[in-house]
């Protein structure tokens, strides 16, 4: 940087360099604010500027193990490359090393002309130096509109299409005024009164979406920006049906659609309020499978079925808008819309054969699912018989998704006379606690 042209525009950070080795961070607090102001919105522009003016050899030279001292690095190098400033023709001296850090052409771009390019040199210079003095008015007036769409992305709310709009406009106008400020399109306080009524739209937006946040932020229905995140990383429908609501919210048709798990985690209790008083539960969530875990407990049945979050929530969606409960007649109705998710699975199975027979009078009592059996309760016969779930489903899975299955005396026949095991029903809560660690009570 202290051969280029560049440099000759800001005298004073060149004056540093010329009378330090090197400039640590810790030195900055001793130069002045010019150069500080430099540093701070400046230099990694002008380095890059700096950078555009070399041109380096395309072959190295090999100096033996003498070597030669690098410009750059001020250590002997056995390979070195030439590099020239196409503008004052400077050449320095640089390592294999160093070379590396940076990105130099070879001769001249193609196409353009030594006048052409020392033109092209400098409008940039020119640009550059447009853009510290509108440093000095607004500090950091080139990394404005960055800084705002920073404090957009934080934002915990997906905001109404009115102040989205808004914010698009701020930003344009800000990338616009700032832009022709460089080039010398605007100059003097003309161009600074233009981005000071930008910045002054940009502070009362940033106070409208506060306040609108600052509303929203209690209610259900409002869109947090993860869920949106969500909705548009998983090429949902969802994140278009937000984008087109003037105000968007979660409603019944997007509500089933979102698996974001902050929001899925906070939607249980509003899920588990809705079944209470029936026999249904969300028992837990399993986020690698995408599944709510329903909990269904009668007196006479007890099964888990682990069915898809989606499913479920559209099943649930309308009870929990409308904030009315689901009533114990519903409950058979929300299983059943569930069970084919389940129609291959040992849940799907119990529950419906379960209540197949307890038209015939025998309960289902206790199901180790984790070892596939299943008790079944015969009062009629004073008896109750444990036999392989898996087994029996795999002969019976056909039959799923019938309330009733057509043969059913058949099936009640073949579990009351399987081998796996028949007790009298004296030995029920021995045989609980003993194979199972269930008392009678946990029933």
């Amino acid at each position: 940087m202290i051969n280029s042209e560049v440099i000759k525009d800001y005298p004073e950070l060149k004056q540093v360099l010329e009378t330090r080795e090197k400039v640590r961070a810790r030195d900055l607090e001793n130069l002045s604010p010019q150069v500080k102001a430099i540093v701070d919105q400046m230099l990694p522009k002008i380095i890059k500027q700096a950078e555009t003016e070399w041109a380096a050899e395309k072959d190295f030279h090999d100096f033996g193990e003498t070597g030669v001292t690098c410009s750059l690095c001020n250590t002997p190098n056995r390979y070195i490359h030439y590099i020239t400033n196409r503008l004052n023709g400077t050449s320095l001296n640089v390592g294999s090393d160093c070379v590396t850090h940076f990105d130099f052409d070879f001769g001249l771009p193609q196409g353009i002309t030594i006048e052409q390019y020392q033109r092209m040199q400098h409008q940039t210079r020119k640009e550059l130096l447009n853009l510290q003095e509108l440093n000095k008015r607004f500090p950091g007036a080139d990394r404005l509109v960055n800084q705002w769409r920073d404090e957009y992305e934080a934002h915990p709310l997906f905001l109404t299409r009115s102040l989205r709009d808004r914010f698009q406009a701020c930003c344009k106008r800000a990338d616009s005024v700032v832009n022709r400020i460089k080039k010398g399109k605007l100059k003097g306080e003309d161009g600074y009164t233009e981005l000071e009524r930008v910045i002054a739209e940009y502070d009362q937006l940033r106070q409208d979406i506060n306040d609108f946040i600052r509303k929203s932020r209690e209610r259900k229905q409002a869109v947090t920006m993860k869920v949106y995140r969500w909705l548009v990383e998983n090429n949902s429908t969802g994140a278009n049906y937000l984008n087109n609501k003037g105000i968007p919210k979660i409603d019944e048709n997007i509500y089933w659609q979102i698996q974001e798990r902050d929001f899925v985690l906070s939607t249980l209790d509003d899920l588990n309020r809705a079944l209470v008083g029936t026999p249904l539960e969300i028992a837990g969530t399993d986020f690698d499978r995408l599944s709510f875990r329903l909990d269904y407990r009668r007196k006479e049945v007890k099964l888990l079925l682990q069915c898809p979050m989606r499913l479920v929530m559209r099943i649930c969606a309308p009870y929990v808008f409308r904030r009315t409960q689901i009533g114990p007649n519903d409950t058979d109705s929300i299983l059943s819309r569930c069970l084919p998710a389940n129609e291959k699975s040992f849940d799907g199975l119990i529950y419906l054969l379960s209540k197949a027979f307890l038209a015939k009078g025998i309960k289902f009592g206790y199901a180790d699912y984790a070892a596939g059996d299943l008790i079944v309760l015969d009062s009629s016969r004073s008896q109750f018989v444990v036999f392989n779930a898996k087994e029996f489903f795999l002969k019976y899975q056909g039959l799923v998704l019938k309330s009733v299955p057509p043969n059913l005396d058949t099936c009640v026949a073949e579990v009351l006379g399987t081998k796996k095991g028949r007790y009298p029903m004296s030995e029920y809560k021995d045989y609980l606690q003993r194979h199972y660690h269930i008392s009678l009570k946990s029933l």
